[in-house]
């Protein structure tokens, strides 16, 4: 967001009684805004790089094998991750420590043990599973087992320190050192002589995350101290934990899965080329990210408090921060995106039509707003579920019937469905709700509360 409009939504938060709360929430949300950029930036670089290290080839082999590890790693986190940025604070300030221990405890057993086995059992799968799937051998399929347990560890790691209020060493040891470190580390062994393929890239990515997460698990067991008495609540925890693993998969199948589906139904060089044109169309949702960051402590207190005008406020300047760069960024798109996807590969141009369609669909996700973090912060997480399964079993239906006819754009166009769908969904059920328009539409609404 642009800094008049950050000062602006300060101020007016300020006159509306909410001071404190804006400060604090800025002071740690502008830091974790930053982050972000930097890891965007970062990310970027390093889909780069590895593009230019491998074969076109190979590079789908690697998009295949990263974006699996991805979605496995959500269904390996058991919903561990959410669980911990709710049970941490609600507990520690009830003085109920012991329970706040054993909640961490027991999510970080969950998540080693969940990760280390799904992984493990994609890495002995991966000689049958590669019949099915990308051709040319199965080192990929098994470095993306490998892969698993330090992203579901790091989610993990990272959730526990946000949760304790730490932002930077929450962040920035996946979001920066590693996502600065898999090019730096692939450019000297490239230097050195070492032709890289799809597999020791994997490996390359997963060996270094993992040496990073366990860092920062040193840093974090500091941070939280001895382990002193624990408690447990295991049917509470297993009932909340059950949605929050429920969207933790499908918000990972909608950001990830349809580079799996390419993998199964393209030749390996297409899906490196629809991968390149993935990354590129997700920098257009860094504002959107930065914008729920910020927002999201203030949306709670501003709906738990009743202050509706004051949230249709908030969620007017946060949808209009975040659109405006949004729309100037997919001009950008437009005009450059193709030179952006031969920063890849040359061949990767093809996959320009793709970009725009996934283009489209991420601008269109920065008009409605702050919707997913409205629904969650308002209590509507069984809504928020609900509409997410419901539409993408839509997408992923459409995506296979379109893939073996349309190709990469018959994937695409289904997720961009998709995104429309669920914001249009989100934004009509919150206005029927609480008579609040998180998009940019809002401006025009005023605030009349029906079912809250």
């Amino acid at each position: 967001m642009n800094t008049a409009i950050v000062n602006r939504l300060r101020l007016r938060l300020a006159r509306g009684g909410d001071g404190a709360l804006a400060a604090r929430v800025f002071a740690s949300g502008i830091a974790a805004v930053l982050i972000k950029i930097a890891a965007a930036g970062l990310s970027y670089a390093m889909f780069i790089v590895v593009a230019r290290l491998v074969t076109p080839n190979e590079y789908g082999k690697f998009a295949f094998g990263f974006n699996l590890a991805i979605v496995l790693a959500a269904v390996a986190g058991l919903g561990a991750t959410t669980a911990i940025l709710r049970f941490w604070p609600e507990y520690a300030v009830k003085g109920q420590m012991a329970l706040a221990r054993g909640a961490l405890n027991a999510g970080a057993k969950w998540t080693l043990v969940a990760s280390a086995a799904l992984g493990g059992t994609v890495a002995l799968l991966a000689p049958f599973a590669s019949r099915f799937g990308l051709t040319g051998g199965a080192m990929h399929l098994v470095m993306a087992g490998l892969f698993i347990p330090g992203i579901a560890l790091s989610e993990y790691a990272s959730a526990a320190l946000r949760a304790k209020g730490i932002t930077f060493w929450s962040l920035a040891p996946r979001d920066v050192f590693w996502r600065g470190g898999v090019p730096l580390l692939a450019g000297i062994a490239a230097w050195r002589g070492f032709a890289l393929d799809a597999a020791s890239a994997l490996f390359l990515a997963a060996g270094l995350l993992l040496a990073i997460t366990a860092l920062q698990t040193v840093y974090a067991l500091r941070v939280f101290g001895p382990a002193e008495e624990t408690a447990t609540d295991w049917p509470l925890w297993r009932r909340a934990s059950g949605s929050m693993w429920g969207a933790a998969i499908l918000f990972a199948l909608v950001q990830q899965f349809d580079v799996v589906i390419a993998g199964l139904f393209l030749p390996a060089a297409e899906t490196g080329a629809y991968f390149a044109a993935q990354k590129t169309a997700a920098l257009l949702t860094l504002m959107l990210v930065a914008g729920n960051l910020v927002g999201a402590p203030l949306i709670s207190s501003h709906y738990h408090n009743r202050d509706l005008h004051g949230l249709q406020r908030l969620c007017s300047y946060l949808a209009l921060g975040i659109a405006v760069p949004t729309a100037i960024g997919f001009v950008v798109v437009v005009l450059a995106g193709q030179h952006l996807l031969s920063l890849f590969d040359g061949a990767f141009v093809s996959a320009y039509p793709v970009l725009l369609v996934l283009g489209a669909a991420a601008t269109f996700d920065a008009l409605a707003g702050p919707t997913s973090y409205f629904l969650q912060m308002s209590g509507r997480e069984s809504l928020y579920l609900k509409i997410m399964a419901v539409t993408y079993a839509g997408v992923l239906l459409l995506q296979l019937l379109l893939a073996p006819a349309l190709g990469a754009i018959g994937i695409a166009i289904p997720t961009a469905i998709g995104v429309i769908a669920w914001n249009a969904i989100a934004v009509w059920k919150l206005r029927q709700q609480t008579g609040v328009d998180p998009s940019v539409f809002g401006f025009f609404v005023k605030p009349s509360p029906q079912n809250n």
